[in-house]
């Protein structure tokens, strides 16, 4: 909590006491009524869209991404309380079109088709499905902070390695076809000769009778 330096504070005074050092009779008054709960229905913000603008749209713009600091940093942003959750609809709405993307979809006869992600019951947006998610559905779904899979390069070793195995015994199997073919030739090359012996040798004797 951000306190003046006369209350005895040192700002922004990050993970101190909010009474800074104590004597400020009216700095203990709104520290003793701290924290307030507060309940917010939208924020608007303004940003620079001028073609001269260095002004990223959205909260999680690729040159600062604060969705992946807030997951690299969850001790900072929750507590046994207030745990990360996934928020899917429940946005204040009037109508099916504050609960979705309209999706476009151009038909075989050239109409268009609206694919609604969410829709407005009893004035809260409810998301379709599993695919969209966020507070009006607009959000598409993405896999929780916590996995349960095994890390990415566990992963991809363990593809590499089945990919190298398929691999080797693709090789293998080619080697024993080759192999018993070569083997039935060779067998095939014996039993011809065999019989062209057992054919002289009939011959003979024939001769000699």
């Amino acid at each position: 909590m951000a306190m003046p330096s006369k209350w005895g504070a040192q700002p922004p005074n990050p993970k101190n006491p909010c009474r800074g050092d104590g004597t400020d009779p009216v700095a203990n008054r709104i520290c003793d009524s701290t924290p307030r709960y507060l309940k917010i229905d939208y924020v608007r913000v303004y940003q620079d869209l001028s073609p001269d603008s260095i002004m990223n749209v959205g909260w999680d713009p690729k040159t600062h991404p604060t969705r992946q600091w807030i997951l690299d940093h969850l001790d900072e942003y929750e507590d046994e309380e207030n745990k990360l959750v996934e928020v899917r609809g429940r946005a204040f709405c009037r109508t099916d079109e504050d609960c979705t993307v309209q999706t476009k979809h151009r038909r075989r006869d050239n109409r268009s088709t609206v694919i609604f992600t969410g829709r407005c019951v009893n004035q809260r947006c409810e998301c379709s499905g599993g695919t969209w998610t966020g507070p009006r559905c607009i959000v598409p779904s993405q896999p929780s902070a916590v996995s349960f899979s095994p890390p990415l390069i566990v992963s991809v070793c363990d593809g590499s390695l089945l990919f190298v195995l398929g691999i080797a015994s693709c090789v293998a199997m080619r080697v024993k076809r080759k192999k018993d073919a070569e083997a039935a030739e060779t067998e095939g090359k014996v039993k011809q000769q065999q019989r062209q012996h057992y054919e002289l040798l009939r011959r003979q004797s024939s001769l000699h009778l």
